[in-house]
């Protein structure tokens, strides 16, 4: 809950969800149709007012803006939402990925841990 927050929030981001998906898909959506056109849009509070992001177009249909609260940008591709990392120079995992990676990483564990037992064996 926001008034349980021990500080200033500085990034929403509102993602839909199953139990809210009546709301999300029906009325908010109608509601935010009337004032966005973009599939990714963003704003920022500044002096007490919200203003929008500014939005790049993408001859291929992604969209994106950058974050500063983040100091990320955000995209808009094939229907999924992609943060770009500028300090690293790479994306931000999505959750397939971040998977993938975990297990990848896990097996080499186990490869490297197996090598070492064969190694104290012949030693």
């Amino acid at each position: 809950m926001v008034t349980q927050a021990p500080a200033a929030i500085f990034y929403p981001l509102e993602i839909g969800s199953e139990s809210a998906a009546d709301v999300d898909l029906g009325s908010k959506r109608a509601l935010y149709a009337e004032f966005y056109c973009d599939p990714l849009v963003g704003e920022r509070l500044a002096d007490g007012e919200y203003r929008l992001i500014p939005l790049n177009h993408e001859s291929d249909g992604r969209v994106w803006g950058h974050s500063e609260a983040l100091n990320l940008d955000l995209w808009w591709e094939d229907g999924e939402l992609r943060f770009w990392d500028l300090v690293a120079g790479r994306w931000l995992l999505n959750l397939e990925e971040e998977h993938d990676s975990r297990v990848a990483a896990e097996s080499r564990i186990a490869e490297l841990e197996a090598e070492i037992r064969r190694l104290r064996c012949e030693g």
